[in-house]
C-alpha cells in the first residue's frame, strides 16, 4: 500500500534516572473486559466496554520485545486540505521530535523514560493511523501508559511548536538544494493526478504549518476509540496482560462520533505521462523512475505474483543493466498495491546511470518488461524466485513483526494472509507473472520520472 508512516519516536535515553511518575494509576476510571474469545493461532480477543478491540498474540521469538499497534481507519484523509500542511512527513517529524506529553516536556519525559526499554510514537498514514511501539516485557505497562497519555493528553505546547518549526526552517534550503529532494517532490506529483493533496514541503508548505492546524486535526484523529483495535505481539502473558488493558485502554473515550476513510478524489496517475528536468548537481548522475498501475485486485495470490514479477525484474536488470551494460550499479522493481480509494497494483522501477547511457538504459528497463509480458519468465529466473519465497515464508514466521501485520490485515481486511501466501506460492506459475505483466501494460498507465544533470 501507498502508506508512509515515519514518526518521531519517542525513545527512553540514557540519562539521570526520575523517580516521577508518569501517571498516576489511581485517577483513572477503568473499563472492563465484556467478552474474550480464543482465535484459532492461539490469540487472545477481548471485546472492551468502550467498544474496543484488543488482541493478544504471546510468543517466544524475541525474549525481549513486546509490540503493539492501535490501529483506527481514516489516517490523512481525516486531515482537512488547509490543515494538510503541517502534517507533511518531514514538519510532523520535527513536531513530534520537540513534543513532549501531557504536563511533561520532552527533556522531563525524557529523564522519566530513562532506564526502560520504551519506544512509542503517533502514526499517521493515507488511509489508517494509530499509536505504534515496542517494549520489554517488563516496560509493558508505560507504553500502554504513554499511549494513553498520546490520546488523552496530548501536547500542543507553543513553544515547542515554535523551536520545531525554526528546526525545520534552518535546514530547509540546504534540503531544498538537494538533487534527491526534487527528484522524490518530482516522483510524489507524477504518481497522482494533480491535487491539493499531494504536495512536497518546501517553503509555501512550512509558512502554511500552524499550531493550531495540528491541535484540530489530531485531536479529530483520535476523539473516538469505538472503532480502534490494538494488537499486542510478543513476550506477554494474557492474564498478567488483563487488568493493564481495562485500566489504560477501556478507558479510553469513546466519542460520540465515528470516523472512517474520506474520499478525496486522490487517484494513482492514469494514461502516459512524462516529467523530464534537470537540476544543477555537484555529482551529475541521471536518475530514472518507472511507474506501472493497474486496476488489479489485491488478493493474496495477485500481489505475489506482482511481487515475483518484481523479483524477476531485479535479477533481469542486473544481469542486463550492470553487467552487459555496465551503466548502473543495479535497478530496483518494487511493487505495492491500494485498497482506498480504489483496489489497484502498481509496480515500480527506479535507478541511477549516467548522461550518455540513460536513454539506452531506459529502454532495456522497458523492454524487460515488455519480454515477459510477451514470453514469460525464463525457467531458470522463475525457479529461484519459487525457492527464494519458499525459504522466505517460513522465515518471516518466526519474527513478531510477520505476526503483527497478520493481525491487522486479518481484522481490518478480513484477509487470512499466512495460509493464503502458502497456498499462493505453491499455485504460483510462469502464467500467473506473465498474465500479471500483461495486465500492467494494457492498462496504458506508465509515468516517466527522469532528472539530468543540468549544464554549467
Amino acid at each position: 500500500m501507498i502508506e508512509n508512516s515515519r514518526t518521531t519516536h519517542i525513545d527512553a535515553p540514557e540519562e539521570e534516572v526520575s523517580d516521577v511518575a508518569l501517571i498516576d494509576a489511581s485517577t483513572i476510571s477503568a473499563g472492563k473486559v465484556r467478552s474474550q474469545k480464543l482465535t484459532n493461532i492461539g490469540a487472545t480477543e477481548w471485546k472492551l466496554s468502550n467498544g474496543m478491540r484488543v488482541v493478544v498474540l504471546p510468543t517466544e521469538y524475541k525474549k525481549d520485545e513486546v509490540l503493539i499497534n492501535l490501529n483506527l481507519p481514516g489516517g490523512k484523509s481525516l486531515i482537512d486540505d488547509d490543515e494538510l500542511y503541517t502534517f507533511e512527513d518531514v514538519t510532523l517529524n520535527f513536531i513530534q521530535g520537540t513534543a513532549g506529553i501531557g504536563s511533561f516536556s520532552k527533556s522531563e519525559l525524557n529523564k522519566i523514560l530513562a532506564g526502560k526499554m520504551v519506544t512509542v510514537a503517533p502514526y499517521i498514514q493515507k488511509s489508517q493511523h494509530g499509536i505504534e511501539g515496542s517494549s520489554s516485557p517488563k516496560d509493558v505497562e508505560t507504553a500502554l501508559q504513554l499511549m494513553y497519555l498520546m490520546i488523552t493528553q496530548p501536547r500542543f505546547d507553543s513553544l515547542e511548536f515554535e523551536v520545531a518549526m525554526n528546526q525545520i526552517r534552518s535546514v530547509l534550503p540546504n534540503l531544498m538544494s538537494m538533487p534527491n529532494v526534487h527528484f522524490d517532490e518530482h516522483v510524489t506529483k507524477a504518481m497522482h493526478e494533480n491535487g491539493p493533496r499531494n504536495f512536497y514541503i518546501g517553503e509555501e508548505s512550512v509558512a502554511k504549518a500552524s499550531l493550531e492546524n495540528y491541535r484540530r486535526a489530531y485531536s479529530r484523529l483520535y476523539q473516538n476509540m469505538s472503532k480502534a483495535v490494538l494488537y499486542i505481539v510478543g513476550n506477554v502473558d494474557a492474564d498478567t496482560l488483563k487488568p493493564l488493558i481495562e485500566r489504560y485502554v477501556a478507558s479510553l473515550p469513546k466519542g460520540k462520533k465515528t470516523a472512517s476513510y474520506i474520499d478525496h478524489g486522490e487517484r494513482l496517475r492514469a494514461g502516459k505521462f512524462e516529467d523530464r528536468f534537470e537540476v544543477a548537481m555537484e555529482a551529475p548522475k541521471v536518475s530514472v523512475f518507472h511507474f506501472y498501475n493497474a486496476a488489479i485486485e489485491p488478493t493474496v495470490e495477485n500481489r505475489l505474483a506482482l511481487k515475483a514479477l518484481s523479483y524477476i525484474l531485479g535479477m533481469a536488470y542486473t544481469d542486463k543493466l550492470r553487467e552487459e551494460e555496465g551503466g548502473t550499479y543495479g535497478a530496483q522493481a518494487y511493487s505495492d498495491y491500494e485498497r482506498q480509494p480504489v483496489s489497484g497494483c502498481y509496480l515500480l522501477v527506479a535507478f541511477d546511470t549516467n548522461k550518455e547511457q540513460a536513454p539506452r538504459l531506459e529502454k532495456i528497463a522497458k523492454d524487460v518488461i515488455k519480454e515477459i509480458a510477451l514470453d514469460g519468465p525464463s525457467d531458470d529466473y522463475f525457479n529461484r524466485t519459487i525457492e527464494y519465497y519458499k525459504t522466505q515464508l517460513p522465515q518471516s514466521r518466526i519474527s513478531n513483526e510477520y505476526w503483527m501485520k497478520y493481525l491487522v490485515s486479518l481484522y481490518c481486511h478480513k484477509e487470512e494472509v499466512d495460509l493464503a501466501s502458502e497456498r499462493a506460492i505453491k499455485s504460483l506459475t510462469k502464467e500467473k507473472i506473465t498474465q500479471i505483466a500483461q495486465r500492467l501494460l494494457e492498462s496504458g498507465n506508465f509515468t516517466a520520472v527522469v532528472m539530468s544533470p543540468k549544464e554549467k
